[in-house]
């Protein structure tokens, strides 16, 4: 890298370990986990690149003078003695003409060519299952549907015995390990302390706070440490004469929640925070107060007295102590409620409030745009839902979860197009993403690309082989161009994955009725198995008249007129649509032939 670049890129590795540079991410609406390298510096270096094409040095010299003032960040001088100069402007003219001079040279070698290809290819493929989104340091994934995952090369804290009971089955545990640091006090004691004077006083039985001795310097320890314990949460940290920096790991976290909106496809809610920093200044009562509120929030809200947590945030929120870092943190308390709301109680309306007050302590987070997009695409408001997608990917062009709902929202609006080109940029993010596949797969079919849709479904099934709405899919496409073969093959299969989906019983007796006009015998029993499925498992009138419809034509087809009539009276009786009044016309008019 160029001087200056360098300068900046050493000074944070200077003064910030990992998780705090996980921190100043979050503030800067960078998603940790999507930038490339392993390790503080490679970070580091990932991040000044990715906010330099970006076009935000001005707000990385910012977060970085309010948060770290201590840094002395290069700064140029004059060219003549008295002129004046803005020194803001300058600097970030030097660092936009470095990045740009460095990558025109890096990428003339051929071997940056290659990894250019290679990213543009791949498009780093970002794991967001579901996205996993962090409030504060974290950003899909999420999700996708699933559960939270950690390393495999979690270092292993030295095994030491364990200084407390482990967690009981369904308490929460709270871990406050010792803080490392040179000045003449004990914060570690001191935050236990107030904690365990304040969780008596909540009354919550089912939560505990322990003190353990063990130092801790990076998240992934505190992880180990938790599982020992069978923690929730473990409070760690650094201090000095000024003050103390409290992180959080959230351990043992819950799962990703999915969201059924239509066509079978997932909208991915994202996890709640698994980790995140403060800032608390020595001897302030109403920081250690809000910490205090802060934590008990996070016990109530894993211990899944939602109630609680709402009133302990609440009361945080209401300190409205000053110090730094802090409006991060508030941030967070309005997710946490957000997420309360849209998750656990179904208020989607006061989630929205939410992250719209999260917004205005963090304005340009990714996290709080997603969040909220998703509460409006539950109500039906797909525009407004599409305008907060957006807003995410002005953030961050990366969020491969996004394009996938914000693909969802455009299908809704019945806007294909729209919704093809954010299924190709989710897909080109993450090749394998099969609820991606298939949404696009849904929109070939919708628009009768069946070639195309049977791609994405073969694609699909070779990923998953019981995936059973692409056997559907699939054979559904064949069917419509005319490969009944292959069709009748994939409903088959989907009998065999699923015997309990009546769905596939009477598509397959439809073709054979209608279609094939061929095993007609076949096609009684598998649409009275479609007839019985549905009474047993009580599915709506509408679909149940359609499987008598289907059964009733192939008693029409077979010659049996008088079964036919019954079968589409009944139908009739139940949804009198179109096309079964269509069907019984034509079995009257069978009945007054000669």
């Amino acid at each position: 890298m160029p001087k200056n670049l360098t300068h900046l890129h050493q000074s944070i590795v200077r003064h910030y370990n990992l998780e705090e540079l996980r921190t100043l991410c979050f503030n800067l609406g960078i998603n940790y986990d999507d930038l490339g390298g392993e390790g503080l510096s490679a970070k580091t270096r990932e991040l000044v690149l990715r906010l330099g094409r970006n076009k935000r040095f001005d707000k990385l010299l910012t977060t970085l003078r309010q948060n770290r003032p201590e840094i002395a960040l290069f700064v140029p001088t004059a060219t003549n003695i008295g002129e004046k100069i803005d020194t803001d402007t300058i600097a970030l003219k030097t660092l936009y003409a470095e990045l740009s001079a460095f990558e025109r040279t890096s990428l003339s070698t051929p071997a940056a060519k290659e990894r250019t290809k290679l990213f543009l290819a791949t498009s780093v493929t970002i794991v967001l299952v579901c996205v996993v989104i962090v409030l504060v340091v974290l950003i899909k994934s999420k999700s996708t549907p699933t559960s939270m995952s950690f390393s495999t090369n979690t270092p292993v804290v030295t095994l030491t015995p364990l200084a407390a009971a482990t967690a009981r089955p369904g308490e929460v545990l709270v871990l406050v390990a010792e803080f490392k640091g040179e000045a003449d006090y004990d914060p570690s004691t001191w935050i236990f302390s107030r904690l365990e004077s304040d969780l008596k006083d909540s009354a919550m039985l089912d939560a505990r706070i322990e003190q353990v001795s063990d130092i801790l310097k990076t998240a992934d320890e505190a992880q180990a440490l938790g599982q020992r314990y069978g923690a929730t949460l473990v409070i760690w940290g650094t201090y000095d004469k000024f003050g103390i920096w409290p992180h959080y790991k959230v351990v043992h976290g819950q799962h990703l929640v999915s969201v059924r909106i239509e066509l079978a496809e997932t909208a991915n809610l994202p996890s709640e925070p698994d980790r995140f920093a403060l800032y608390i200044t020595r001897e302030m009562g109403s920081q250690l107060s809000y910490l205090s509120l802060f934590t008990l929030g996070q016990i109530a809200y894993f211990s899944q007295e939602y109630d609680h947590a709402l009133t302990f945030f609440d009361k945080a929120l209401s300190l409205q102590p000053e110090g730094v870092n802090l409006e991060s943190s508030k941030a967070m308390l309005h997710f946490f409620r957000g997420y309360i709301y849209q998750v656990f109680e179904g208020d989607l309306q006061s989630a929205i409030i939410e992250y719209s007050n999260g917004l205005k302590f963090a304005s340009d987070n990714p996290s709080l745009y997603f969040n909220r997009g998703l509460c409006y695409a539950q109500l039906g408001q797909y525009k407004k839902a599409i305008q907060d997608f957006d807003q995410v990917i002005q953030q961050d062009e990366f969020f491969a979860e996004v394009y996938f709902n914000r693909a969802n929202a455009h299908t809704l609006l019945g806007d294909y197009t729209a919704a093809t080109a954010d299924f190709n940029k989710a897909i080109e993010q993450r090749p394998d993403d099969v609820n991606a596949l298939y949404g696009r797969g849904v929109i070939h079919l919708l628009s009768q690309n069946n070639e195309e849709a049977i791609d994405d479904f073969d694609m699909i099934i070779s990923l998953e082989p019981t995936h059973i709405d692409a056997h559907y899919g699939r054979g559904f496409a064949h069917a419509e161009l005319g490969e009944y073969d292959r069709a009748i093959a994939d409903y088959n299969d989907m009998i065999d994955l699923d015997p309990q989906n009546a769905n596939v019983y009477n598509e397959l007796a439809w073709l054979y009725a209608d279609t094939l006009e061929t095993n007609l015998n076949q096609a009684i029993k598998l649409a009275e198995k479609a007839i019985e499925l549905a009474e047993e498992q009580s599915l709506d009138d509408s679909i149940l008249a359609g499987f008598l419809d289907t059964l009733g034509w192939a008693y029409f087809k077979q010659g049996d007129i008088e079964s036919a009539e019954v079968m589409l009276l009944r139908a009739i009786d139940l949804h009198p649509g179109q096309e079964i009044r269509e069907h019984l016309r034509k079995v009257k008019e069978k009945f007054n032939e000669p």
